[in-house]
This record gives C-alpha cells, structure tokens and sequence, in this order.
C-alpha cells in the first residue's frame, strides 16, 4: 500500500496544471484524441477524487456539456455540429459522473446513442486518435466500447 502523503505535493502540481489547463469555456483539449470530451472525460474522472474542493471547476465542465449538446441529442467534434456516437458517449460518461441519470440532457444523449447501434449490435468506428504523420485512427471496437460503457454507466 502506498502512503499517499509522501506523493502530496507531486498531487498538487499535477491538480494546478489541470485546473489552468482547463479552456475557458470549460473543457479540456486533447493533443491527441479529437474533440474535446476525451480529455474533459478524463479530467473529470480524476477530479471527482477530490469532489468538493474543484466544484467550481467541475461545474464550468458540466456547463460546457450542457451548452455542446445538438438538437439531435448527441454530441460531436467541436469545429462540427454534426453529432458522433464517440463523442456523445464521453460527453455521457463525464457529466453522468456529477449529475442524476433522470437528467432530460443525459436522456436525449442515451437516445441519440440507442438510434447510431447497428444491425450487428456494434457502433460505427469515429476518429479517435490523431496522429502528426498518418491517416487518423479510429475503431469500431473501440467506439463501441465507450458507447457500452457509457450505457452501463448511465
């Protein structure tokens, strides 16, 4: 078991680079994933360790959620307005996180993510990854697995 004391202030640093990292407009940016809900997700997860001293933080993220949301109840990459099964997917994992699963913002995503399943139960592959050389990445499985996670976090 470790002493979590002894890494105290390595914490600390770490917390003060991702608070000040966070955009204004609430979400974190990915250097190498697209879209922003990678990193807000991911930032998210770990700032829930620490609940109630980042509330203000944590709400100025499930803000930017909530303002990202498109008409068709799902969400998508932030220089596009079309919506993603991915990105909806991350949008639901961070901001089911904080607020109640009866939420009409998480419903609509739930949905929007229930209309993309395909006839062999999977979603399609969506960028995720976005290399400086090669062509993007993406990946059914690995879309499919955020999608399911999501839903069973839902």
């Amino acid at each position: 078991m470790t002493d979590s004391n002894a890494y105290q202030t390595q914490i600390s640093k770490s917390l003060t680079y991702i608070i000040t990292h966070q955009k204004p407009e609430g979400c974190w940016e990915s250097v190498w994933y697209y879209g922003d809900y990678y990193g807000t997700y991911v930032c998210l997860r770990l700032l829930a360790l620490f609940d109630d001293k980042f509330s203000s933080t944590i709400l100025k993220a499930i803000k930017f959620i909530r303002k990202n949301q498109n008409a068709d109840g799902g969400f998508g990459l932030s220089n596009q307005h079309e919506s993603d099964s991915l990105s909806t997917a991350l949008a639901v994992l961070a901001y089911s996180s904080y607020i109640p699963k009866k939420d009409s913002i998480m419903s609509r995503a739930i949905d929007y993510l229930l209309t993309c399943q395909l006839q062999d139960g999977s979603w399609s592959a969506i960028n995720f990854i976005k290399p400086k050389l090669l062509a993007p990445y993406s990946s059914k499985t690995l879309t499919t697995g955020f999608v399911l996670k999501a839903l069973i976090q839902y």
